[in-house]
């Protein structure tokens, strides 16, 4: 847990095991408990404190887990950086996944078409040639597969899904082959698997 979370905690925690133990009137600065509190109440703080003691010796991952927080993203054992040119066709990353493995990716950057600047998340316009990587989304988006053969599937600024097959990792952009000579610049893409 966070350094400051666990002072917090530490410190509540003796000042209920605190409350609990002292059956005399407290005085701290200005602040006074007048009477002792009733033994009831006693064994509450100290279950309190004992709780919060007990919660600051725990990892933040032991804690989430306990209140069944949201879980930290558990992909990134292994992180590669690749630039995607809108000038190439499919383009082998050099990233092999096996069947079933989670992988995320992101990407940011400007490709060019002409005069326009386009994000990984594609044009406005949707790809209608059929020869396109992924006809009837969006121009210009970054798209992925898994080997020569793979189920094309859409990036954009973000993709996260499992590898349909064994083998490697091709992106390109999603536009005919015929037509990307005119474009420029590239998109970097951060690979987690």
């Amino acid at each position: 847990m966070g350094t400051s979370v666990d002072t917090v905690l530490v410190t509540f925690g003796l000042f209920m095991l605190l409350i609990a133990l002292i059956n005399k009137p407290i005085k701290i600065k200005d602040f006074e408990l007048p009477t002792p509190l009733e033994k009831k109440s006693r064994i509450i703080a100290g279950m309190l404190g004992l709780g919060c003691l007990f919660l600051a010796g725990y990892s933040n991952q032991e804690v989430k887990v306990l209140f069944n927080l949201p879980q930290p993203e558990k992909i990134s054992q292994n992180q590669t950086f690749y630039q995607v040119s809108p000038l190439s066709t499919w383009q082998d990353t050099g990233i092999t996944l096996k069947a079933g493995q989670e992988f995320r990716i992101t990407a940011s950057g400007i490709v060019t078409e002409g005069n326009e600047r386009i994000g990984p998340q594609g044009s406005s316009s949707v790809e209608s040639a059929l020869n396109a990587p992924r006809p009837g989304v969006a121009h210009l988006v970054i798209v992925g597969k898994i080997n020569d053969t793979g189920t094309v599937f859409v990036i954009g600024n973000e993709y996260r899904g499992f590898a349909e097959a064994d083998g490697k990792l091709f992106l390109t952009v999603n536009e005919s082959p015929v037509n990307l000579l005119d474009n420029g610049g590239s998109f970097t893409v951060t690979v987690e698997h």
